[in-house]
């Protein structure tokens, strides 16, 4: 019989698409700040080949930019499906004309793998709740993360690796019992 533990927290990130036309970096920030985490990481990816893909419904590829927020607190992984669902809500609400000006996808880091949230069922994506399906990206294994065969190819990137692997030494500095689940016995 297997015995439900408490589950170890991790770092939430947030890559994050948007139109330069509305927003601005520190707007973006401002948004990260107060809607999801104030101590972070932040990485501005050189190489993005998803703009293409979101520039058919949120404007030219010169409009766009690209941000990846890392958490530097460690947080319950049960709050991955609300996320997913806040950042939902917030594309939809600032959307123009019915369509998106702003694309934030949720993820999360723990010491063995990174996944991230979509609502788009596939045979690799399993369903956690409220429409919202873990996607896994990556699995460390060996001493470093491995990507997959249907992991998205700006995360095969060295840029978007060597940033997962430094927020995962973070991860790793902060004082497991605090935030692997482990409890003391009072």
């Amino acid at each position: 019989m297997s015995k439900l533990n408490p589950v170890p927290q991790g770092f939430y990130f947030l890559s994050i698409i948007f139109s330069k036309k509305y927003f601005r970096m520190s707007d973006i920030s401002e948004l990260v700040e107060l809607q999801f985490f104030q101590d972070y990481d932040i990485l501005k990816p050189t190489y993005n080949p998803s703009l293409t893909y979101y520039s058919k419904e949120m404007g030219t590829l010169e409009s766009l930019d690209r941000v990846i927020f890392g958490s530097l607190k460690p947080l319950d992984r049960d709050q991955f499906v609300d996320w997913k669902v806040k950042a939902t809500f917030i594309e939809e609400k600032t959307a123009v004309n019915g369509n998106r000006i702003i694309n934030i996808d949720v993820g999360f880091l723990s010491l063995e793998q990174m996944i991230l949230a979509t609502g788009k069922p596939y045979a690799h994506r399993l369903y956690l709740a409220k429409g919202v399906y873990a996607d896994l990206q990556y699995i460390y294994k060996k001493g470093k993360f491995e990507f997959l065969a249907w992991t998205y190819p700006d995360y095969q990137h060295e840029e978007k690796q060597h940033f997962f692997k430094e927020l995962r030494s973070k991860l790793l500095s902060y004082d497991k019992t605090k935030f692997l689940g482990y409890h003391k016995n009072p």
